[in-house]
């Protein structure tokens, strides 16, 4: 729990360290270090290729900007955390022979933004808004899904707001008992973070079910761009998982939980957008499959109804279409073409006969 590091830290401020607590100390900030300057050498790379990628991309929608406004704060915070990392563990060896609460601020502040921190509540986001280009129509689980988002952005701000800005002021600080159970709050985003993705990652599973054998079969872009959104999803899950397991684990005394926890698992996580992004940049910009010839929206491996279209963008910024059912098709009428996600359309049934087509971004590629 983030109180971890303040109770460490008034411990220190409360007695003097032993020269065998103090070599523990120093072991524990070069720990702490080494593990993050790993950690920040694999996402650095990672990220500088995003940024790149994204730069370069002749398209700029709402969608491609949206894209660059994420890799740009996930960037900023992984940044900042290494900044706090570094004067933190500064602290632990300064703060014996400096009266002050250096080191005390800032653990507070370090604390507020580990295990529960904005870099999560971030790529939540990216993850939720991938379902919902897929699902337009399910306004209710995607509804939940803010909801969700927001509770998480209220809870990470009231105990920001009650904890960290209060240490920060006055060091000294006792916590009343009402703000004491405020902490049990620390429980709420976490969770609320892993139901996110895994909804998220199930609902996008199930579409690329729908596509699979059909999809693959053609080695179609979108089912390609499914897949990476499903694996990378999953393997944000496990980094939830793990993140949260350590948070809930860190004890008293310092141990590999504290270590590992406080000082390489958000960059781990904001490892998750940066990947993201180069895979589908990468993916998308493979050349085009020769056109695939079809005439009728049924097939024996398709699900009756389902209209595919890829649609790839030229180096000037144009857009053309690789592959499409023929539009004066009379199955074409009561087909509703879903939001483009990274290049791609997805079509589904419609229950009217009236044409309706929706031209919404959500993806690189448009």
């Amino acid at each position: 729990m983030s109180s971890t590091l303040h109770t460490m830290v008034l411990a220190a401020a409360a007695t003097q360290e032993s020269p065998e607590d103090r070599s523990r100390s120093a072991m524990t900030a070069g720990s702490i270090l080494i593990a993050i300057c790993l950690t920040f050498g694999v996402y650095l790379p990672l990220f500088m290729g995003a940024l790149c990628r994204l730069i370069r991309k002749p398209a700029k929608t709402y969608s491609h900007w949206i894209h660059i406004g994420v890799t740009a704060l996930t960037g900023s915070m992984a940044l900042m955390y290494v900044v706090s990392t570094v004067v933190y563990t500064m602290g632990m060896q300064e703060y014996p022979r400096h009266n002050d609460f250096y080191a005390r601020r800032i653990s507070s502040f370090f604390g507020s933004i580990s295990g529960v921190g904005p870099i999560y509540l971030v790529c939540d986001g990216l993850v939720a808004w991938r379902a919902w280009a897929l699902y337009p129509e399910h306004k209710k689980v995607n509804g939940a899904l803010a909801i969700f988002g927001l509770v998480s952005l209220a809870v990470i701000s009231t105990l920001f707001y009650a904890y960290a800005i209060p240490v920060a002021e006055s060091p000294s600080t006792r916590y009343s008992a009402l703000t004491e159970r405020m902490l049990y709050l620390i429980f709420v985003p976490p969770v609320l973070s892993i139901l996110i993705n895994l909804v998220s990652t199930i609902a996008i599973f199930f579409k690329l079910s729908q596509i699979y054998s059909y999809a693959k079969e053609r080695r179609m872009q979108s089912y390609k761009v499914l897949v990476i959104l499903v694996e990378t999803g999953l393997g944000y899950v496990i980094i939830q998982i793990a993140s949260v397991t350590m948070f809930f684990m860190q004890a008293e005394n310092l141990k590999i939980s504290l270590v590992v926890s406080l000082s390489t698992m958000p960059i781990v996580a904001a490892i998750y957008p940066v990947l993201l992004i180069n895979l589908i940049t990468h993916q998308l910009s493979q050349p085009d499959r020769p056109p695939i010839d079809m005439t009728r929206t049924k097939d024996s491996n398709m699900r009756p109804g389902f209209e595919f279209k890829i649609q790839r963008f030229s180096s000037n910024g144009g857009s053309s279409s690789s592959d499409s059912t023929p539009r004066d098709s009379s199955a074409y009428s009561n087909v509703n073409v879903s939001r483009d996600v990274d290049g791609m359309h997805l079509a589904r049934p419609m229950s009217g006969s009236t044409r309706v087509e929706r031209d919404e971004e959500a993806g690189l590629g448009r």
